[in-house]
């Protein structure tokens, strides 16, 4: 099944074909040993599990053990399709106030949600450079200094921002960086020329 549309989440009518998709996604395990005896896990729906309803039941020692372990939702304080459904929104780049309206959630879970999303994109990137590499032997790359300023009107507070961008006229790769230290040095060590 692939997810398409929004609409497309509501087909996942239950606990079973949730954790079916994410496992075929690879974003939860398929098979689980049994910590204490290693025989094959099952799963088996578990009505205490209000983030999934669905454990991994070992038969040999009747243990059960969670089948969010090790992966994105493991820390998960709110139902799993609700995160599938936040996740939908913020790559749609819906803004919180309209997603919390949707999901009747307070704007500060989807905020946090959202921030969440945004780390483990941030973390993905850092881990695999050569994504962010740009340019080369032929290649043109134009590089912007840019100065954003945000007024916030309620105590008079300028908030400044100061990002670089890079595009490659030739891959038509960009990268776009935030710059905290706002000294010549940091925005030149970006580039490497």
């Amino acid at each position: 099944m692939e997810i398409n549309s929004f609409g497309d989440l509501y087909k996942i009518t239950t606990s079973k074909n949730l954790v079916e998709y994410l496992q075929n996604l690879g974003m939860l395990k398929s098979n689980f040993p049994c910590k204490n005896c290693r025989q094959t896990c099952f799963l088996q729906t578990d009505s205490n599990n209000t983030i999934i309803n669905t454990t991994f039941y070992c038969p040999n020692c009747k243990n059960t053990f969670s089948v969010l372990d090790g992966s994105f939702f493991e820390s998960a304080k709110m139902p799993v399709s609700n995160i599938l459904h936040l996740m939908w929104m913020w790559a749609c780049e819906i803004n919180t106030e309209s997603a919390a309206q949707s999901m009747g959630m307070k704007k500060n879970i989807v905020v946090e949600q959202f921030r969440s999303f945004r780390g483990v994109i941030r973390w993905k990137l850092s881990q695999n450079k050569k994504l962010l590499q740009l340019g080369g032997p032929g290649h043109v790359v134009q590089i912007d200094k840019i100065l954003l300023i945000r007024l916030r009107t309620k105590n008079n507070e300028v908030k400044q921002k100061l990002v670089i961008s890079m595009y490659d006229t030739t891959t038509k790769k960009g990268y776009v960086q935030q710059i905290y230290n706002k000294t010549p040095g940091e925005a030149t060590s970006i580039v490497e020329l």
